[in-house]
């Protein structure tokens, strides 16, 4: 009997090439994180595709805000001016 634990059939396996140092930097990472290098990449890949989502979100965010503040800089600048009352 095998000491290596059988992956499950539906488990799919796939070879990186990593730049030089890349590997050990993970590792590093994984055993702070109390984790396998290959769970480590799978949170990293999982996170990864959150955080792409959130930022979606953000700039659709972010675009709406600035189309708001061109419209109201428009509106502004075809406003009547306001009398100073600190003047008077």
């Amino acid at each position: 009997m095998s000491t290596k634990q059988q992956r499950p059939a539906t488990d799919e396996r796939f070879v990186v090439r990593m730049p030089s140092g890349m590997r050990d930097r993970i590792a590093i990472t994984a055993r702070t994180n109390e984790r396998s290098i290959n769970s480590e990449i799978l949170h990293r890949l999982e996170r990864w595709t959150e955080l792409e989502s959130e930022l979606d979100r953000a700039n659709k965010i972010i675009d709406r805000l600035l189309a708001q503040d061109r419209l109201l800089a428009q509106h502004l600048a075809k406003a009547e001016p306001i009398l100073d009352v600190r003047r008077v």
